[in-house]
Order: C-alpha cells, then sequence, then structure tokens
C-alpha cells in the first residue's frame, strides 16, 4: 500500500487506464478503480481517491498456485481498515 500525496493520482489513473480491465467502483464510500491484466490474474492494483490530491494505491497479490476467489476484494479489504482509520474530512 502506497500513500501519494500532493498528486491527483486517481485523476492520473483514470486518464492513463494503463490495465486492460478497469472498473471505478467505491470502497468506504470514497471513489476507487480496480485494475487487473487479466480475470483469472491473481493481482488486482486499487486506487482511491481520499480528498484533494490524495489517494491510496494498493496491490494485493496473490500466490499463482491458489487462485484468489477476487484479489480486489482484498485490496479493498486493506483500503477500508486505513480509511476507517482517518481523520474525519473538515
Amino acid at each position: 500500500m502506497a500513500v501519494n500525496a500532493g498528486r491527483d493520482l486517481l485523476v492520473d489513473t483514470y486518464r492513463a487506464r494503463v490495465l486492460p480491465i478497469f472498473e471505478p467502483t467505491t470502497v468506504e464510500g470514497m471513489p476507487a478503480v480496480r485494475q487487473r491484466m487479466r480475470l483469472d490474474d491473481n493481482t488486482c492494483t486499487v486506487t482511491t481517491g481520499l480528498g484533494p490530491s490524495e489517494a491510496l494505491e494498493t496491490e494485493w497479490s496473490g500466490l499463482m498456485t491458489r487462485q484468489t476467489t477476487d484479489p480486489c476484494a482484498k485490496a479493498e479489504e486493506a483500503i477500508a481498515l486505513v480509511v476507517r482509520k482517518l481523520p474525519p474530512l473538515r
């Protein structure tokens, strides 16, 4: 998990659309994007916007020998833990 402050990573993610599977979503009420190479890929990157020019980018990588049902859900669970600990926006 990486915190990107000072740049609008979520906007940059929408502009670049680097990976073929690009799914807008929300995590804990925050705008987010799920990205994967293939549906059978066991890795997912979720970028979540926290506020103007603030975002979290989280990648879940499971073992290739054991397929995770939804690797994006695992990344979103980690993000949700962080978001719940953040102070309220003022």
